[in-house]
């Protein structure tokens, strides 16, 4: 099929050629359409705008055609080769009708499209109008016409209308139920059947409360309200112009609200009418198409089609006056944010939606990979397949392309997203068998999307023996009127008055949980009053004195390396008096607002409450971090924002909603569906948000573990967390929260000695205290002397709950234990803030073994010593040893065959350790990132490191499994003096050693110094 097109801004040249009057001339954009064409019938489908019309310049009406018309963007708009539809009896393709093709109406329901129509029937007689239906699997046709009109406009029928003319359809999206309206100068509805081509018996009914009605009825619905306009005086008159009536039923009762187009003389538009209304999807934005007397020389056989703003009262929420002009829209794409309307294939239309097989997370094995698009579950029961769905590749493609499935289109784009991506992966591994990816037998099956409204699509795969199963697409279902889905459409905008609600009703629901519940606490020692003034310019810092209670609010965010607004001692008094909100970062802005929108009186944030060049007023408020976020009434958490600049507020435009018919819960209607993120598979994982800013930066970690509850404004969307669990706007939710201190939520109470729930297990406790520690590792620090302080909150409430000393980041009871820690990537730093013993001397991801899991101690803690820069317990440290007492071995670093730039596939060319009398074949980890880009030059720098000093094996556990291994420490002694320091772990072996340690006598074994 050819196309022509014609943009709207190129008709100014155009219609230059004609005697058009320079006044008319002015900014003349409109109309939309070139030529006459008249009624338009606007409608969106996937991503695209359709505009069904009247061809116009015939006498008495005559035309006998139909033309749909497209556009990406509301402004260039192409037409049709061909009519797709046309009226002439034998000699056309609508079999009962002879032309006066007039006034469409368009409808989608279940992968096909139907288009309503006036048309001539002279079965009836010459010039009597009746209303017939064609139907298409695309908007383009091909149409198929139904052999004989659905309403015949004959008086056997239950209502008569002065000519069946003008029908539009509508959905109720309340109920599901399809309805058509037309009429003239009587107007009437009547329910569709499911086949969308013949009325409901019974259900005709002739509308009231209009005023003037002549024909061209259109319904719209918007936030609880039915929307009707018409059209008023003939089409040939020059007032013909458009009324406007109210309801809170597609069947009224309705009531008359005015007329809201009318002609505008001055600028020589005349006899506006006859419209139809859509609004642009995930906006409130709406628009109406009508047609006018063709300019300069129009009447009522010469129309032409445009399109104004339709604007919206914001005091009723009622369509107001349009303002007829000579520009017409503006370009309006529509975003990947909107709800698109779509249809569905035959295989959609049927899912069960409120009776999908559920996902056996309790049986299966769930593998998370780096690939978002790489997540697949093993050991997949065989009797929990699924729902069928497609059962090739081909079959979904086809069903998306050639059918136009929406929701296929959607599964489609995620599972091609995984093809490519094995494919890839693959090709790099083709020489290497082992490490082969199961590939999937493109077989699709549903089941129940675990924690959230939708589903997952799943297929086997060639690798049966696993019973390995790749997820393929995952789908999110929202309710736009939540009447029966938990999830929402994700608010475009994170400022905007519905988003802001929707955290309030969070919050509500939190304070009605028991694990969640707030009592007044004491204020912080400083507060940044907002003031009862929501509009007011200014803030103030507020001194408490530490005896003020109440509620506020705290901000966890990264400071980055923007300009930072900070109090000094300097500045203090001035802090006090007067704050300027337009000072301030946009964060700190953002934040000063949700505050005072969710009435609480209160804001602390740390760069503004503690005073930063004073080290005793630093150390002191930020040892009481503890308290400052377990008793916040809410903590927001700038999730998304690299530094202060940021804010907090998303503009969201990544999400694409498509928008269709469904039955949930006994309830017809419409919902919306959008890709969701395959990461919600590894739930504990996915809501760390690792991908945020704000989850690499150290301090945020205890801010966001010690806080009750926390509202994230993340990249695209809020999410809310609590003691009760974690939610997404979107309404993908679970129970439980992460990270915690242990698995109990009561373990971060307001009050460090109150409200404890005491049966948690030392072992729980230390379980969650090694899990945050792996967490917090790898994290960023502005002042790498946080390393410590940053996590003091959460070390206090461990010491409280153990009943043990803090010994520089380790609790003395389990030292040794705890001292042969895993360095896996980690790096030291160069400046001193702990001992080498400590995890807190090294960046990056550590692992701790937890007491009792199958070694006892060949070694002994004589001694601790370490000393604090300040007062704080849990805070920086300036020195640290250990006297300590175990089994020592010489070790030699051999450098033979060392190849510091070979790949470490496997052990050749790596650094090898021996004793005195043998090699070592096991493979040391060494304090340094063994995975590391630079690992060479980590290598080279670590042997450098060793040159001239004798390295021992400090031998701390052994294996109580009946295997003959032991954990010992890397370490070697300082030149000079008697002191050793940690440089890595190993494993030894009896054999290796040539010796049993724990045959050793405790007086035979070594006391030594570990720095």
């Amino acid at each position: 099929m050819r196309f022509f097109s014609i943009p709207s801004q190129a008709l100014v040249a155009f219609l230059a050629l004609g005697s058009v009057s320079a006044r008319v001339l002015t900014k003349r954009d409109s109309p939309v359409l070139p030529g006459l064409w008249a009624d338009p019938n606007i409608a969106i489908v996937n991503n695209t705008y359709y505009l069904f019309v009247t061809t116009d310049g015939f006498e008495g009406w005559g035309g006998n055609s139909f033309y749909w018309w497209k556009s990406p963007d509301l402004v260039s708009w192409t037409k049709g080769e061909k009519p797709f539809l046309v009226l002439d009896g034998k000699n056309g393709n609508v079999p009962w009708a002879t032309g006066n093709a007039w006034a469409p109406g368009f409808a989608a329901r279940g992968g096909k499209y139907y288009f309503y129509h006036s048309g001539n029937n002279p079965s009836v007689s010459d010039g009597h109008k009746s209303i017939g239906v064609a139907v298409a699997s695309h908007p383009e046709g091909p149409w198929k016409a139904q052999s004989t009109p659905m309403i015949k406009g004959t008086s056997d029928e239950p209502i008569v209308s002065n000519q069946a003319i003008d029908p539009a359809a509508f959905q109720d999206p309340k109920t599901g139920k399809w309805y058509i309206y037309w009429g003239n100068g009587v107007p009437v509805v009547a329910e569709l059947n499911d086949d969308m081509v013949s009325l409901k018996s019974g259900t005709w009914k002739r509308i009231t409360g209009l005023q003037d009605f002549r024909e061209g009825l259109f319904v719209n619905y918007r936030k609880g309200t039915y929307h009707l306009t018409y059209s008023i005086d003939d089409t040939g008159s020059v007032n013909y112009r458009v009324g406007y009536a109210t309801a809170d039923n597609p069947l009224g009762p309705w009531t008359y609200r005015g007329v809201i187009l009318k002609k505008d003389e001055s600028k020589g538009i005349l006899g506006t009418g006859h419209n139809s209304v859509i609004n642009i999807p995930g906006t409130d934005e709406w628009y109406i198409a009508y047609h006018r007397f063709h300019i300069p020389d129009g009447g009522g056989f010469r129309r032409e089609t445009t399109i104004d703003v339709l604007p919206i009262k914001k005091d009723t929420g009622l369509f107001g006056e349009v303002t007829p002009t000579l520009e017409s829209a503006h370009i309006i794409n529509i975003s990947p944010g909107s709800n698109i309307v779509m249809v569905l294939c035959s295989v959609c239309e049927t899912i069960p939606w409120d009776n999908l097989p559920p996902t056996p997370t309790d049986e299966i094995l769930i593998v998370s990979s780096d690939n978002a698009y790489l997540q697949e579950f093993w050991e997949w029961p065989r009797d929990c397949k699924g729902y069928s769905h497609y059962q090739s590749l081909e079959a979904l493609n086809s069903s998306a392309e050639d059918l136009g499935c929406g929701l296929c289109r959607l599964i489609y784009k995620q599972v091609e997203f995984c093809r490519l991506k094995l494919e890839e992966l693959q090709l790099g591994r083709e020489e290497d068998s082992e490490f082969r990816h199961a590939w999937p037998l493109w077989e699709f099956w549903i089941t129940k999307r675990p924690d959230g409204d939708g589903f997952w699509i799943l297929s086997y795969t060639d690798n049966n023996r696993e019973g390995l199963v790749r997820l393929l697409a995952a789908i999110g279902i929202n309710d736009p009127l939540s009447s029966v889905i938990a999830g929402r459409p994700v608010e475009h905008d994170g400022e905007s008055p519905n988003a802001i609600s929707r955290a309030i009703g969070w919050i509500d629901e939190c304070n009605r949980h028991s694990a969640c519940c707030h009592h007044d606490t004491l204020l912080p020692s400083r507060v940044i009053d907002v003031g009862d003034n929501r509009s007011s310019p200014y803030v103030r810092l507020w001194e408490t004195d530490g005896i003020e209670t109440g509620d506020y609010i705290a901000l966890s965010y990264c400071w980055g390396k923007s300009p930072q607004y900070t109090t000094t001692k300097s500045t203090l008094n001035d802090r006090k008096r007067q704050i300027p909100i337009s000072d301030l970062p946009q964060t700190h802005q953002d934040a000063i607002k949700l505050t005072r929108e969710f009435g609480i009186g209160y804001l602390w944030i740390d760069s503004m409450c503690i005073c930063q060049d004073d080290y005793d007023d630093w150390e002191r408020e930020s040892a009481r971090m503890l308290s400052v976020y377990a008793n916040a009434y809410l903590t927001i958490n700038a999730s998304k924002g690299n530094d202060s600049s940021s804010g907090l507020f998303y503009k969201s435009s990544t999400r694409a909603y498509f928008e269709f018919e469904h039955t949930y819960g006994g309830i017809r209607g419409r919902a919306l569906a959008c890709e969701v993120p395959f990461e919600e598979a590894m739930q504990h994982a996915y809501i760390q948000l690792k991908d945020d800013p704000v989850s690499h930066r150290g301090w945020t970690l205890q801010e966001r573990v010690l806080s009750r509850r926390t509202l994230f404004y993340s990249g695209g969307q809020m999410m809310f967390e609590c003691n009760h669990g974690f939610r997404k706007e979107d309404g993908w939710a679970i129970d439980g929260r992460f990270p915690r201190i242990s698995s109990q939520p009561q373990m971060v109470s307001n009050d460090q000695t109150k409200d404890t729930d005491l049966s948690v297990s030392t072992s729980e406790l230390l379980r969650s205290w090694y899990q945050l520690l792996a967490t917090y590792g790898g994290r960023k620090l502005t002042k790498p002397s946080d390393k410590l302080p940053a996590v003091s909150g959460l070390a206090s409430i461990m010491a409280e709950r153990l009943n043990d000393e803090y010994v520089a980041g380790h609790w003395r009871s389990l030292l040794i234990t705890e001292l042969p820690w895993q360095p896996g990537d980690c790096k030291r730093v160069p400046e001193y803030r702990a001992p080498s013993w400590s995890w807190a001397s090294v960046d990056g991801g550590i692992g701790i073994r937890l007491k009792g899991s199958g070694y006892s101690p060949l070694a002994e803690v004589l001694d601790v010593k370490v000393n604090l820069k300040g007062t704080n317990p849990y805070g920086e440290v300036t020195e640290g040893r250990l006297l300590i007492q175990g089994p020592m071995q010489r070790l030699c670093l051999s450098t033979e065959g060392w190849d510091p730039d070979r790949p470490r596939l496997s052990s050749q060319g790596s650094l090898v350790l021996c004793t005195t009398s043998t090699y070592l074949e096991t493979r040391p980890q060494y304090d340094f990132d063994a995975f590391a880009d630079d690992r060479p030059r980590l290598e080279r720098k670590f042997v450098q490191s060793l040159d001239g000093l004798e390295l021992y094996a400090l031998i701390l556990l052994a294996c109580s499994h009946g295997e003959d291994h032991y954990i010992a420490l890397m370490i070697v002694r300082e030149q000079g003096s008697g002191e050793y320091r940690r440089v890595g772990i190993l494993t030894l072996t009896d054999e290796t050693l040539g010796w049993k340690p724990g045959e050793q006598r405790k007086g035979e074994r070594p006391i030594i110094t570990l720095i």
